[in-house]
């Protein structure tokens, strides 16, 4: 193994992981596979300490672990969508365990919210088998001053209590008969908007165990955000990473 050099990382499109499980895996025969739980140490014996460093992290933001395909100098880091059981590293490139783990039929919730519209999502597996869109009107921000703008900012908000008490009633409607099943809830939208939500809606404490670091990036909830979501969930994170020796 060679001493820690430079090291790259470029993150992959979505498909990018359909891709990495159809490759034949005896195209790296000579590689190996870690697989680590969230919340371990990426440290092994098969990379170098410099290559650990630069991984720990990617595996710190992870909520589902990682998987790391590696066949120096060259290889791939996977956050895989749904959580790593066992720390356990492999002989060649081997993704059948992560197969076995995208291949569950999980049900999985998906709350999407902007100021004006929301989409609410369960999936078995990948089917979307409930959906609930709608758009609610609210105002932009007022940049006048004065009573004007206090009157303004007071219907504005009205608005939006009215729209997160909806989002909330079809979070009790849509996700609730499926609570005892709900394995994953994945939230997406504006970060300030599902804070605010998160805050207003009682109903989603009870999820909130479930809920996912990651943010689903959808610019305007609707039914096509519902299937582009399943496409970003599927997909997890992966990175081609690299290692180039200093000089």
């Amino acid at each position: 193994m060679s001493s820690p050099g430079m090291f790259l990382a470029k993150r992959l499109k979505a498909r990018a992981l359909q891709k990495l499980i159809e490759e034949p895996s005896e195209l790296h025969a000579a590689g190996h596979t870690l697989y680590r739980k969230p919340g371990s140490c990426i440290s092994s014996s098969i990379i170098s300490p410099g290559l650990a460093a630069f991984l720990e992290p990617y595996m710190a933001r992870s909520d589902s672990g990682a998987v790391v395909l590696w066949d120096h100098p060259r290889g791939y880091l996977i956050l895989p969508p749904f959580p790593v059981e066992q720390d356990v590293t492999l002989q060649g490139w081997d993704l059948a365990p992560l197969k076995e783990i995208m291949s569950n039929q999980l049900v999985i919730g998906v709350v999407l919210i902007r100021l004006g519209r929301y989409a609410i999502g369960v999936y078995r597996g990948q089917t979307l088998i409930s959906s609930k869109t709608e758009g609610r009107y609210v105002h932009g921000r007022n940049r006048a001053g004065g009573s004007s703008q206090r009157r303004f900012e007071r219907r504005r908000q009205k608005q939006i209590d009215q729209l997160f008490d909806k989002v909330c009633h079809m979070v009790r409607s849509h996700l609730t008969p499926y609570e005892k099943q709900l394995e994953h809830l994945f939230l997406g939208g504006e970060a300030h908007t599902i804070r605010s939500f998160l805050k207003h809606c009682d109903t989603i404490d009870q999820f909130t165990p479930r809920i996912r670091r990651l943010i689903l990036n959808m610019r305007s909830p609707n039914q096509a955000s519902l299937e582009e979501a399943r496409t970003e969930i599927w997909g997890g994170q992966v990175y081609a990473i690299s290692e180039e020796p200093l000089p």
